[in-house]
């Protein structure tokens, strides 16, 4: 059976680094994936290799930065963890939201941006239809709002 239309909740953050190199854009707007299989202890954003380049982030990595080995999709991966390295908010058209301040993994195989459950619950995201990509913020429970379409970095 062919699937038609989104098949995942995404949203489009704006991300400003906190930490790195000056970027060349004080902040980035990027789609993301929300991914409640993508379990965190501190809110973490994995972002691709080129995105983080744009941040500031890659290849030279700020101090503090670190290797640790997470268990993906695809089996472990050795990805670079940068504590507290943005502020990360939710832009939609009818609202300014608050930011929250996330880790930034960087992942050099993927190409989308993908939010932890942590940092999806602080920034107030409610999954109501996975298949379909609906979704709305925990403080508008009558409101519902339809994924972005996919970025590919």
């Amino acid at each position: 059976m062919e699937r038609r239309g989104n098949v995942a909740v995404r949203l489009r953050l704006k991300i400003q680094p906190i930490v790195g190199t000056p970027a060349p854009a004080s902040s980035i707007e990027a789609v993301a994936t929300v991914n409640s299989g993508y379990e965190a202890d501190a809110p973490e954003i994995i972002v691709p290799v080129r995105l983080a380049e744009r941040l500031g982030l890659w290849p030279s990595l700020p101090e503090g930065a670190c290797v640790q080995t997470y268990a993906t999709a695809g089996g472990p991966a050795r990805l670079y963890r940068v504590l507290q390295g943005a502020s990360v908010g939710i832009q939609v058209p009818d609202r300014n939201l608050p930011v929250e301040t996330a880790d930034v993994v960087i992942n050099p195989v993927i190409r989308q941006v993908l939010v932890s459950d942590t940092l999806g619950e602080r920034l107030g995201i409610v999954v109501l239809k996975l298949r379909a990509g609906v979704w709305r913020l925990a403080d508008e429970p009558s409101v519902e709002r339809p994924s972005e379409i996919k970025q590919l970095w």
